[in-house]
């Protein structure tokens, strides 16, 4: 009996060490995957678990300013139809005019052509043509639409914005991913002490040169701040030399415009 009891006892206690090293061993691999999720998370967002809840997330992109459109699929366009997708246009019962207006600035421009439908005009195909990569172009549709309930007429519009880019666009040597990590580690440094809500969402406009190099850098939008603008001008400038640049549909490089973005998230 007392031989029974000692390894009655000497089992329970062998079971005892391996259950808790079993838990133990959970516990740190659910530790470890937890930590791993939280850096997965930083590297997304730029912000770690640890900050502040109230810490500001800055949200960073690259690209042209509206969609991009290709310059060799608009010379070739007779209608409107050729360039713009069912989603940027809405399916219509009669149009009343479409425009076509050049885009600065984030302003429209004197550059305007005209048709009576969705077929181009012999203005707005030579606008098309005449127009350089980078350039940003609206087009307006004024419609009308009959309520099938009511049977009264609706007159409304769509304008979608796009920019024309060479047939191979700019890109940063390292990829977008290592583009926007490089940018995001700099925005940070600037911009993580700053109130978020004192600070707007801006936009920098630069050019990509055909030798791969950073010129006319400017804001568009500002942040508000001058400091911070200049010190983001400045960061985009420190990206010269990395940048394979565009090509035309011959394979000339090209100059080509680009915008960086940042952001505000809550």
């Amino acid at each position: 009996m007392k031989k029974n009891r000692i390894i009655f006892s000497t089992a329970l206690i062998v079971f005892s060490l391996v259950v808790y090293g079993v838990l133990n061993v959970d516990t740190k691999v659910t530790d470890q995957t937890e930590i791993s999720e939280d850096n997965r998370l930083a590297s997304i967002t730029g912000v770690s678990k640890n900050m502040k809840k109230n810490s500001p997330r800055f949200f960073y992109s690259v690209g042209t300013r509206y969609d991009a459109i290709k310059k060799s699929d608009l010379i070739k366009a007779k209608s409107i139809t050729d360039f713009l997708s069912k989603q940027q246009m809405p399916p219509l019962e009669s149009y009343q005019s479409v425009s076509i207006i050049v885009v600065k600035d984030n302003k429209q421009t004197n550059f305007v052509a005209l048709s009576k439908d969705d077929k181009l005009s012999k203005s707005q195909i030579e606008l098309l043509k005449a127009a350089d990569f980078s350039t940003n172009i609206l087009v307006r549709g004024d419609y009308e639409q009959i309520n099938e309930e009511t049977l009264q007429t609706k007159y409304d519009y769509w304008c979608p914005h796009f920019t024309i880019v060479p047939n191979q666009q700019a890109e940063y040597i390292d990829g977008e991913d290592a583009l926007i990590t490089y940018l995001e580690e700099r925005g940070h440094s600037l911009l993580g002490h700053i109130d978020q809500e004192k600070l707007n969402s801006a936009k920098v406009y630069f050019t990509v040169t055909q030798q791969g190099k950073i010129t006319n850098t400017r804001i568009e939008s500002n942040s508000s701040d001058p400091d911070i603008d200049k010190k983001i001008i400045e960061v985009i400038n420190t990206t010269s030399g990395a940048w394979k640049p565009a090509k035309n549909v011959n394979g000339e490089y090209v100059d080509q415009e680009l915008v960086f973005s940042f952001s505000i998230g809550c």
